[in-house]
């Protein structure tokens, strides 16, 4: 994709996310109760048509399969698209939103939901190099505080667990534009903001941290299960129970 195709779908995606917007907030004072998906999410109509208008402006102006939440995998899956089915490790499909969203996550984890793109194509990297530490910092305090609110309803308490996955994805992107010194130091200082955390918070979320020396450490860690001394990367969707809300709720 050259940078003429690229401006082409960017503005198409930002007319596109107006419109799906402007018909969420329609339907938004005409909604029936939230639906009840599984015991792990909730639906409503407007989530409904907002996937539904943009399948089909996305088909219109590219004839490209999609891959939704609410709805599954259209037909014509690329080698992207069955890489992201092969390390979710769930098959998506209408009505499957857990796994659905597990494959949208991996993808959203491989392309690093675009930073790597908007830094480096849009020239970023020097304007940002010397704040990296700071950007990391700040991202790993709000994963904090968020996972010690307060949070008494169920599908908040999942909310937050995909928001905070997805900030901790943005976190660990940073760390890694940073040279090996300042990174190392980077996570000294998480790990001693993370020790003057709750004890109930720091039995939860130690796996996570682990899984961030391991990974720093240049070992891979698997998908889905624990890895050495139970660390795990930490991901938002899940078709189970996620282990992050054991204790939560």
């Amino acid at each position: 994709m050259n940078m003429h195709d690229f401006a082409d779908r960017q503005k198409f995606a930002e007319t596109l996310a107006v419109k799906a917007g402007q018909l969420a907030l329609e339907m938004r004072n005409n909604l029936a109760p939230a639906e009840a998906k599984s015991a792990i999410d909730f639906c409503t109509e407007a989530d409904r048509a907002v996937e539904q208008l943009v399948r089909a402006e996305i088909a219109s102006a590219y004839g490209e399969p999609v891959l939704g939440e609410e709805y599954g995998q259209d037909a014509g899956a690329d080698a992207f698209d069955r890489l992201c089915i092969t390390r979710a490790g769930a098959q998506p499909g209408f009505g499957q939103v857990g796994a659905n969203g597990m494959v949208i996550e991996q993808q959203q984890i491989l392309t690093t939901q675009n930073l790597a793109v908007l830094v480096k194509g849009a020239g970023l990297d020097d304007r940002l190099r010397d704040q990296y530490g700071r950007m990391a910092m700040a991202g790993f305090e709000w994963i904090c505080a968020r996972h010690q609110m307060k949070i008494h309803d169920w599908h908040a308490c999942v909310r937050m667990t995909r928001n905070t996955a997805y900030a901790w994805r943005q976190v660990l992107f940073f760390l890694s534009m940073m040279p090996q010194a300042e990174q190392a130091a980077t996570i000294a200082t998480m790990d001693a903001h993370f020790r003057a955390q709750s004890r109930a918070f720091r039995d939860r979320f130690e796996p996570v941290i682990r899984g961030l020396h391991v990974a720093a450490g240049g070992q891979r860690l698997p998908q889905h299960d624990a890895g050495p001394q139970g660390a795990r990367v930490f991901r938002g969707w899940f078709n189970t129970r996620h282990w992050l809300l054991d204790g939560m709720h």
